[in-house]
C-alpha cells in the first residue's frame, strides 16, 4: 500500500487519481496477490499489486484477466524494484554510519 500512495498500480486503470477512500478515510484499494497466493504465488511485495475495485474484478474475473495478469506481474515486479531501492541504500547508510 505504500508503494502505491493510495494509486491503483494498473497503469490501464481509467481512474488511477479517483480518491478511492473507506467511510473512514482509508484507501480503499486491494491488494492482490499477481499469482494466486492458494495456488502457490508469492507472498512477496514484488508479486504483489494494490489495484483499485474495478481493477481488481477485471483481472480476477474479467475477459482479459489473463493478460491483465500477465501486464501486472512485470509491473508489479517494476515498481518494488524501484520502490525498494531507497530502501537499500538506508540501510547502507546506517549500517556505515
Amino acid at each position: 500500500m505504500l508503494r502505491s500512495h493510495g494509486r491503483c498500480e494498473n497503469p490501464e486503470c481509467l481512474l488511477p487519481d479517483l480518491p478511492y477512500r473507506t467511510n473512514a478515510g482509508a484507501w480503499l484499494l486491494e491488494v492482490d496477490h499477481i499469482d494466486d497466493h492458494a495456488g502457490g504465488g508469492r507472498d512477496h511485495p514484488a508479486a504483489m499489486i494494490a489495484l483499485c475495485p474495478n481493477c481488481h474484478s477485471n483481472k480476477t474475473r474479467g475477459a482479459d484477466g489473463a493478460v491483465l495478469t500477465e501486464q501486472l506481474r512485470e509491473v508489479a515486479a517494476g515498481l518494488h524494484a524501484a520502490w525498494a531501492v531507497p530502501t537499500q541504500q538506508e540501510r547502507r547508510r546506517q549500517a556505515v554510519g
